[in-house]
């Protein structure tokens, strides 16, 4: 906990409390409590891993000169782990995604709705956030255990397992969902996008406040947005009709 408060402090430093609210959401509050689990997991997860690599999971076991029958090749420790490991990622996923969705928000972010020159006929910055809805959704079914359900094999002879392989690429998953393993990755840019809002305006010194709307998309939305209107839809779009 120590250590990730630490480094949350780092980033804010040079930043200004906003005094005008009682509190923030519930969210922002919790952050240090969700990222130490996340590195507590992955601790205990690191120890299981160099625990298992001085053992020897060969069943029978040839030990001080005879055969012992040995059940250690059951990698339950290390199925667990990368489970719990999965799981700690979504709560971590979805953390994020609700912190960009009040950032979206003027009641917690002081800036305009969506990030946008006109909330409502501009959609500014709302794609980015559905962009993580997406991913949240495919995450979330990454959740579920890979090392729980045992079930019966080679006559009943192997009839406890612990899918420790599937827990891994599970794991892997949670970790860079998405095309590409981009994942929710793709709001990393909102920061800089926000210090448009408060940049000098025309190079004449004066700091434009969110709610001054001193923005070019004031005149006929953002250029991306003009281009988009002129296209008359995506690829997609223009086959249905």
């Amino acid at each position: 906990m120590e250590r990730v408060q630490h480094r949350l402090g780092a980033l804010l430093a040079g930043s200004k409390p906003d005094h005008t609210r009682v509190q923030a959401p519930v969210s922002f509050r919790v952050i240090p409590q969700v990222l130490t689990h996340l590195e507590r997991t992955i601790g205990r997860l690191e120890e299981d891993v160099r625990r298992t690599l001085r053992a020897s999971d060969d069943s029978p076991a040839f030990v001080d000169g005879e055969f012992v029958t040995s059940g250690n090749f059951h990698a339950i420790g290390l199925a667990a782990g990368m489970d719990a490991l999965a799981m700690a990622l979504v709560q971590a996923a979805e953390l994020a995604a609700q912190h960009i969705h009040r950032l979206l928000d003027h009641r917690f972010s002081g800036l305009p709705d969506q990030l946008a020159g006109r909330p409502g006929p501009h959609a500014g910055l709302i794609v980015v956030h559905k962009r993580a809805v997406g991913t949240l959704n495919e995450v979330r079914r990454l959740a579920m255990p890979a090392s729980v359900g045992l079930m019966d094999t080679s006559l009943g002879q192997e009839d406890a397992m612990t899918f420790a392989y599937e827990a891994a690429e599970k794991a892997a998953a949670g970790r860079n969902p998405g095309p590409g393993g981009r994942g929710l990755r793709a709001a990393d840019g909102v920061p800089g996008l926000v210090a448009g809002f408060v940049r000098p305006r025309h190079g004449s010194g004066k700091t434009c406040r969110p709610a001054q709307r001193c923005h070019r998309t004031d005149q006929g939305g953002s250029p991306a947005g003009r281009r988009h209107r002129k296209r008359r839809g995506t690829p997609g779009t223009r086959r249905l009709r």
